[in-house]
């Protein structure tokens, strides 16, 4: 009877300890993160964020971004229709069970794209925007290029393509500067009306819209091969983070530690904007061999700094000649400000150019001005 009883409480102390063990486990993570501040690009937090993984249907993102650009910037309309082809109608995975040659509102689609990444949604938009799906992955190529992504798509979807989280960041940025895109993705809850069938239901996968504050989106996926993966952008007093989160074994787990991190951030660091694109930061600066004398310089882009709440306020240094010198053109980077704070690391860097192009001075203008400058001297 002891030995029984003995033997009992030894498989119960086993039970208790795989029990308490099993939270401990899945708290740990063999995930891969990066947090990233928008305003100033500084990275707060990340965890194997190089390293190219297989990313589920994250790797839309190239896509979706370029879509999202053209209809932002006017080049292409979501307010007309669109004939879906059958390499879209077959792509699997998400979708928003379009039919080939069905007739759909290309808003519908767009919103099926944003809200759950239905690929082939995706792939139709992609078509319409570029012309064809040739046309399609070379734009996508285009563009990873240019935000320093290293890899090739060789078709829309991505497949078999590798990412790493700070891929997806450099991605999720560009995509969180899209106003349609942070509309439609932070939608939680629509339907699109086929002409032919019935409505499709859409409801967000991402929960972070509903429970985090500022969330708008950015995309969610899973797969069996890459996990649970998300890219989130949540913005608050005009301070924005991006999260992404990938290869975490449940859903929960990705959305937790996202959430984790960005709160994080917002409770440690502040951001202060120290540049507005077009505003003067330095006025009537010396120019040499054009027709004025002065002129005012302005950041190239909006600039924000992020520093520790705790932290002093960051002292700005000019690096930038002592005078100018024409002709100069708006948009050529003229000089620096950089920001640093009390250790003497650099927190910020504005580059900065001339408000407006400064031509270089002729004889003949050099010759009309002390001409003009004679008759005011003789008009006194």
């Amino acid at each position: 009877m002891k030995k029984a009883m003995r033997l009992g409480s030894v498989i119960l102390a086993c039970i208790c300890i795989l029990f308490c063990a099993y939270p401990y486990s899945e708290a740990e993570t063999d995930g891969n993160m990066i947090l990233i501040h928008k305003g100033s690009g500084t990275i707060i937090s990340r965890e194997n964020s190089d390293e190219k993984l297989s990313v589920a249907g994250l790797s839309f993102m190239p896509a979706l971004l370029v879509i999202s650009e053209a209809v932002d910037s006017g080049g292409f309309d979501i307010q007309g229709e669109i004939t879906v082809s059958h390499a879209a109608s077959s792509v699997r995975g998400s979708t928003a069970f379009l039919q080939a040659n069905e007739v759909i509102s290309a808003e519908a689609l767009y919103k099926s794209a944003a809200m759950i990444c239905a690929g082939d949604a995706v792939y139709a938009l992609c078509e319409a925007v570029c012309g064809n799906s040739e046309n399609a992955v070379l734009r996508i190529n285009e563009r990873l290029s240019a935000l320093g992504v290293q890899v090739q798509y060789t078709d829309i979807q991505g497949t078999g393509v590798s990412l790493s989280a700070h891929d997806l960041a450099k991605i999720s940025l560009a995509l969180s500067d899209c106003d349609c895109y942070l509309t439609y993705s932070g939608i939680y809850m629509d339907s699109i009306a086929h002409k032919e069938a019935k409505d499709t239901e859409l409801v967000n996968p991402n929960r972070l819209i509903r429970s985090l504050q500022g969330c708008s989106g950015l995309l969610t996926g899973s797969s069996q091969e890459a996990g649970y993966c998300g890219a989130f952008y949540v913005e608050r007093q005009g301070c924005g983070y991006v999260c992404v989160v990938l290869g975490e074994k449940t859903s929960d787990d990705r959305f937790s530690r996202a959430q984790s991190e960005i709160e994080s951030a917002f409770g440690k660091y502040h951001e202060t904007s120290v540049a507005k694109k077009g505003e003067p930061i330095l006025h009537d600066y010396p120019i040499s061999g054009a027709c004025v004398p002065k002129c005012d310089l302005v950041p190239v882009k909006d600039v924000s700094i992020l520093t520790e709440n705790t932290q002093e306020k960051p002292e700005c240094t000019y690096e930038i000649a002592k005078s100018l010198t024409a002709p100069i053109k708006a948009g050529d980077c003229v000089g620096n400000v950089r920001y640093t704070d009390a250790d003497g690391n650099v927190v910020g860097l504005v580059e900065l150019t001339v408000a407006k192009d400064i031509k270089k001075a002729t004889y003949m203008d050099f010759f009309t001005e002390v001409i003009r400058a004679y008759i005011r001297a003789d008009g006194e």
